[in-house]
């Protein structure tokens, strides 16, 4: 009986996942007067956690990652990363003093009770945006298959969605 009851647990455990698909989400905001891109990602804390762990970037809890500032910074690179910004996606602005990638400082974090976690990050724009950038956005893609990611872009009261699936990871933002 007790062997009856173990096959059929191992049965069933191998069908039940924790869910089939993963979500990040990112919200950027290009203020052009104040020369600064904010941005603010949020994503299931357990599946990022999990993520890191399997990188060998945290051993443990996330939070408890989070409150060291070393693994701190090794968390803000791993998302600067998976998302981040091509001011010249096309190779074709001369004038770009070759920074053409934007770098997101994270200002902090907040976790929610809901399991997710909100991470606050900023960069400056040294040269004007003026048409169209490059945004890539693949957090947590090379871990799990399913990972699907939505970005929300504002500019002059104007709101764009993008999503990013394995086989599109980058996305073009047209400003005009």
């Amino acid at each position: 009986m007790k062997r009856r009851f173990l096959l059929l647990f191992l049965l069933i455990s191998s069908f039940v996942q924790a869910h089939e698909t993963f979500f990040a989400f990112a919200e950027l905001e290009y203020k052009e007067l104040q020369g600064r891109l904010e941005a603010t990602i949020s994503v299931t804390s357990h599946d990022l956690e999990q993520y890191l762990q399997k990188k060998q970037l945290i051993k443990g809890e996330l939070t408890a990652a989070l409150k060291d500032s070393v693994t701190y910074i090794l968390i803000s690179n791993e998302l600067n990363n998976h998302f981040f910004v091509d001011l010249d996606p096309f190779g074709q602005n001369s004038t770009m003093d070759g920074v053409e990638f934007i770098r997101f400082e994270l200002d902090g974090y907040e976790e929610e009770r809901t399991g997710t976690i909100r991470f606050y990050m900023h960069a400056s724009v040294n040269h004007p945006i003026s048409n169209t950038f490059g945004i890539t956005f693949n957090l947590l893609m090379d871990a799990f298959t399913e990972q699907q990611n939505k970005l929300t872009f504002l500019f002059r009261e104007k709101k764009s969605t993008f999503v990013f699936l394995q086989n599109n990871q980058k996305q073009f933002i047209d400003l005009h």
